[in-house]
C-alpha cells in the first residue's frame, strides 16, 4: 500500500522545489546578465561598468579586450534571455589634423549631434562620438607630428548609446588616460557638459535656424522638397546648424553653419582664412561648409539657394548682430 504523505508536506515540498528554481534563475540571470561575479572596472581601470551601463543602459555581462594597450579597448556585453541585447563599442586615442574638427567637407561635428563643450570638447550620437584631448598628450595617439591632434573615439559596432551617458564615459576615459600620461591641461575641471540636438524641424526662411535676421528667400530642393534643419550647442560656446532637403536622408545636409567660441575648438581655425569677430569678449569665429553635397552649380541655382559668398554674408552678418559682436 503506497505511503501517503501529508498535504501540509507536500505543500512544503513544492514550495521549496519553486524557491530552488527561483535562486537558480536568479543565480544564472546574474551570472550571464551583470557583472555582480564579475569585474567592476574595464580598460585596466580608465571604465567602470556602471559609466558603461549609463551609456548603455540595459542587463548584461560585460567584459574587455586589448585592454593591455594605453590607447586602445574595446568592450563587449553579452546577455542571456528575452528583451535583452549585445554590444561592442570600442575605444581609441587617434591623432588627427591640425585642422580637426572643421576639415572642409567633413566636418566632425554638426547639428545632428550632442556638443560637449567645456573643459572637455567633442560630440556624441547614438553610434559614438569623440573627445578633444589636450595637444600634450599627443604621444596617447602614438604620433610624432606635431601639428596632429590627439582625439579619444568611440565608435559602436552593436547596439546604440544614449548619447549623455557615452558623453560621461568619453570624459572618464579621459581623465583617466591623461593623469596616467601626466599630460592633463585642468586636473582638477569637471567634464564639459553636454548640449543635445533638437529634433529636425521646418526651416522658417524668414527666420533661418532660429538666428535672429538670418532671412533666405524661398529655397525649393532639387526634386521640389522643402527645407528642415536641426541645431545643436550654444552660442555661448558652439552652435551649429545643418540644413538638409526632406526626404535627402542619403546626401545628409546641403549646407553646415556654425558660430565658435569654444577656445578648444577654435584651435584649428586660427591661423585660417575663416570670417571672424569679437563677441561678447571672445574671440568668435562664423563658418559654413557644403563642399561634400552632391549638386552642380546649375542644379543650385535653381534651387533658389544663394552663391557661397552670399549666404556667408548673409549668415555673418546675422549672427555678429545677433551676438552683439565688434
Amino acid at each position: 500500500m503506497p505511503v501517503r504523505v501529508p498535504r501540509s508536506r507536500r505543500a512544503k515540498w513544492s514550495a521549496a522545489a519553486v524557491l530552488a528554481v527561483l535562486a537558480l534563475v536568479g543565480g544564472l540571470f546574474l551570472t550571464f546578465n551583470t557583472n555582480t561575479f564579475g569585474p567592476g572596472e574595464l580598460c585596466r581601470g580608465r571604465l567602470s561598468a556602471d559609466d558603461v551601463r549609463r551609456a548603455f543602459p540595459g542587463a548584461g555581462r560585460l567584459s574587455d579586450k586589448d585592454a593591455e594597450q594605453d590607447r586602445s579597448c574595446t568592450v563587449e556585453r553579452t546577455a542571456v534571455g528575452p528583451g535583452t541585447s549585445d554590444v561592442q563599442f570600442s575605444l581609441d586615442v587617434e591623432p588627427e589634423s591640425s585642422a580637426f574638427p572643421f576639415e572642409r567637407g567633413t566636418w566632425a561635428m554638426s547639428g545632428s549631434g550632442d556638443i560637449i563643450s567645456g573643459a572637455s570638447s567633442g560630440t556624441t550620437g547614438e553610434r559614438g562620438g569623440w573627445l578633444l584631448l589636450p595637444s600634450s598628450c599627443a604621444a596617447l595617439a602614438d604620433s610624432a607630428a606635431p601639428a596632429s591632434r590627439p582625439v579619444l573615439r568611440a565608435r559602436v559596432w552593436n547596439g546604440t548609446a544614449e548619447p549623455a551617458g557615452l558623453a560621461r564615459l568619453l570624459a572618464s576615459a579621459a581623465a583617466s588616460l591623461t593623469a596616467g600620461a601626466d599630460c592633463r591641461s585642468n586636473p582638477g575641471e569637471a567634464p564639459g557638459d553636454v548640449l543635445p540636438a533638437s529634433a529636425v524641424s521646418a526651416t522658417d526662411t524668414a527666420d533661418v535656424c532660429s538666428l535672429p535676421g538670418f532671412r533666405l528667400a524661398k529655397v525649393t530642393g532639387p526634386k521640389g522638397q522643402s527645407v528642415q534643419e536641426r541645431t545643436s550647442g550654444s552660442f555661448d560656446s558652439a552652435w551649429f546648424c545643418d540644413l538638409s532637403f526632406t526626404g535627402d536622408e542619403r546626401n545628409g545636409p546641403f549646407t553646415r553653419l556654425a558660430v565658435v567660441k569654444d577656445p578648444e575648438l577654435s584651435v584649428s581655425l586660427k591661423d585660417r582664412r575663416v570670417e571672424k569677430a569679437v563677441c561678447g569678449g571672445k574671440e568668435t569665429y562664423f563658418l559654413l561648409d557644403n563642399a561634400d553635397y552632391p549638386w552642380d552649380p546649375k542644379e543650385r541655382a535653381a534651387t533658389g539657394f544663394p552663391s557661397e559668398k552670399e549666404l556667408s554674408d548673409l549668415f555673418g552678418r546675422a549672427a555678429r548682430e545677433a551676438l552683439d559682436c565688434s
